[in-house]
């Protein structure tokens, strides 16, 4: 499980890109699913930050998922600035909830779980062995033709 603490305003959004760039590079992610979790993460953070505290971020694979849970906020951060259910695309007047809809957009699922104290950002990865075995045919392709060529 890999896992970064960020300090409210001490550059997050260096460490958020790091931390997602390794996980992609881990398990052979293509860009625009990369781009997803940066950017669902990084509004997180955001919204984090905008209550002044700080948060630890926990990423876990579990089968056809990968997990990003937010924990161990320094201060006791309102989860119910988080409540959009009722809401529609038209009906926001806040940049946070502007954020939520972001975030709802990108992710295949947004657990705030008030009880322990912890937002869980999850997202579907059913297209990763697909882009691992398209990876992988090219490099094939690519090692066949330079040994024909030889």
């Amino acid at each position: 499980m890999n896992v970064i603490e960020l300090k409210n305003g001490q550059g997050s959004l260096n460490k958020i890109e790091s931390f997602i760039e390794e996980i992609c590079d881990k398990f052979n992610i293509g860009d625009t699913f990369l781009g997803n979790l940066l950017i669902a993460i990084s509004e997180v953070v955001n919204i984090v930050e905008k209550q002044n505290s700080d948060v630890s971020i926990s990423f876990q694979k579990q089968s056809k998922k990968f997990l990003f849970e937010f924990s161990n906020f320094s201060k006791n951060f309102n989860l119910d600035y988080l409540n959009i259910t009722n809401k529609k695309i038209g009906d926001v007047t806040s940049e946070i909830e502007d954020s939520l809809f972001m975030i709802n957009a990108l992710c295949d699922d947004l657990i705030i779980d008030k009880q322990k104290s912890k937002i869980v950002v999850a997202f579907l990865n059913t297209g990763v062995d697909e882009v691992i075995s398209n990876h992988r045919k090219e490099y094939l392709s690519n090692f066949l033709n330079q040994r024909i060529k030889v």
